[in-house]
């Protein structure tokens, strides 16, 4: 009976994952219907349109679904990033920490990778001790999760070094 519940438990998580993850694949595959030659008529689109008219959208049509929307933002937010628009990452993955947190609680391994991304940002701009501070609670939520043996541990270890290592705390890094 033990046995059975767990199961039922894992079986649960892994439909509501994948659910999840169709409904993030349907929102994305529906930004880039923009990049369809009928609707574009000949106009050149930029990553960056897509990625605003993807943060337009979220708020609307995933008012509903507030996980799905943080997973969403984190990841906008980090190509936005990427892309070196910290203003709108920075929006947007505040937003997704914040949401997470709510929702979710403070010590969820999802509220860890929004505190990486955001951390990363920070790094990123030359702002290393709020880096340090977010890469620092992101360890402690994925140590308390997972354990010090699991990969995303080994990675924010090595997040946090690099950011004393940019302070200059290179004994500590």
């Amino acid at each position: 009976a033990v046995q059975a519940r767990r199961i039922a438990r894992e079986r649960d998580r892994a439909n509501q994952e994948a659910k999840a993850a169709g409904q993030v694949s349907d929102f994305l595959v529906g930004l880039f219907k923009v990049s369809d030659p009928s609707e574009a008529l000949g106009n050149t689109i930029t990553a960056r349109e897509i990625l605003d008219k993807g943060s337009a959208r979220m708020s609307d049509e995933l008012k509903e679904q507030p996980q799905i929307r943080a997973r969403l933002m984190d990841t906008m937010g980090v190509v936005y990033k990427n892309l070196g628009l910290y203003k709108q990452a920075a929006g947007l993955l505040e937003q997704a920490l914040d949401t997470r947190r709510l929702t979710l609680g403070p010590d969820h391994p999802s509220v860890s990778e929004s505190l990486a991304s955001l951390a990363q940002l920070r790094y990123a701009i030359g702002n290393y001790q709020e880096a340090e501070r977010f890469f620092r609670e992101s360890l402690d939520i994925r140590r308390k999760s997972s354990g010090d043996e699991d990969l995303k541990v080994s990675e924010s270890l090595n997040d946090l070094a690099m950011s004393l290592n940019a302070q200059g705390r290179y004994a500590e890094a």
